[in-house]
């Protein structure tokens, strides 16, 4: 999926590579390798281009800057594939883990879900962003403050709309049980996710993919 993102005098253009299938065959062996694959291409394609260019000129960047690993809120703890496929990722990309249609654990289930699989991160070492050994640029408080309400909240919390309103800029998910405001972040960390991948945080992604997994790569 590609898209155009405007504000003000800004663009951006937006790539979103989805992976149907994953995870759903009954011998999951290999199943990340077309995945790591794909990443590892675009590195090859960006490097190719990049010798092949005048020096003084940038070209359009198709690399990889962040893989977006949806968690099922199954309420246990991450599958062995789950651990897996995150440990071969964290070495090639940034990960953001977050928990898909949240909205289907209560708000203690939730958080006591989210204590889980961050025990289980961290006992298998798997870095995700933020993190320091892969985010390049200063030290700054406010920064680093950011960044650490980040690693609170991870995984993230998500529920998907089924409404939308252009006119009021409005997105929410009608349930028989009512309306819930996916932005609203009493309810889903969706708005912090915006943040991360497109505000506040989406140049650091960008410069942790080319000085850190790009280079490491080439």
């Amino acid at each position: 999926v590609r898209h155009i993102i405007e504000e003000e005098k800004y663009r951006v253009r937006l790539c979103i590579y989805d992976t149907p299938g994953f995870g759903d065959m009954i011998d999951n062996t290999n199943c990340n390798l077309p995945i790591i694959s794909k990443i590892k291409d675009l590195y090859n394609f960006h490097l190719k281009k990049d010798s092949l260019l005048d020096r003084d000129m940038v070209p359009l960047d198709n690399r990889i800057h962040v893989c977006i690993y949806v968690i099922p809120p199954n309420g246990h703890r991450l599958a062995q594939l789950d651990l897996r496929c995150l440990k071969d990722l964290i070495e090639i990309t940034n990960i953001i883990p977050v928990i898909g249609r949240s909205d289907s654990l209560d708000p203690n289930e939730l958080e006591a879900y989210k204590q889980r699989i961050r025990e289980d991160l961290l006992s298998h070492q798997i870095c995700c962003y933020p993190n320091r050994r892969y985010t390049v640029g200063p030290k700054i408080d406010s920064i680093e403050s950011e960044f650490e309400i980040i690693k609170q909240k991870m995984p993230l919390a998500v529920v998907g709309a089924n409404f939308f309103d252009h006119t009021k800029k409005k997105i929410w998910r009608k349930t028989r049980f009512g309306d819930i405001d996916i932005l609203d972040p009493s309810i889903t960390d969706l708005s912090l996710l915006n943040d991360i991948l497109i505000s506040k945080h989406m140049l650091n992604l960008i410069q942790t993919t080319d000085k850190i997994f790009y280079e490491k790569h080439r």
